[in-house]
């Protein structure tokens, strides 16, 4: 992904339909490299360390809760918030 693809996936919410509840907040919401194995948390294929994903961290309906999305993943993000099918 190049930094403008990134730009525009930041800008895509990733969560759709009701979600959350008042108070909800996010902390972090970036680009990182892993540093460990795990699934994505969309369509839950794996990601290896040094890959390069989504990060995003926040207390929602009164829990901490960590997120990590694939490339792949971020590209769609990316390409339905700046437009492209």
């Amino acid at each position: 992904m190049n930094a403008e693809q990134e730009a525009a996936c930041l800008q895509a919410y990733p969560f759709e339909g009701d979600f959350g509840v008042p108070g909800d907040r996010v902390f972090k919401d970036r680009f990182g490299t892993a540093r460990k194995a795990g699934p994505c948390a969309d369509c839950q294929q794996p990601i290896q360390p040094g890959d390069r994903v989504r990060l995003l961290t926040g207390k929602f309906d009164g829990d901490l809760r960590d997120y990590r999305w694939c490339t792949a993943c971020c590209i769609a993000m990316a390409s339905t918030e700046s437009g492209q099918p």
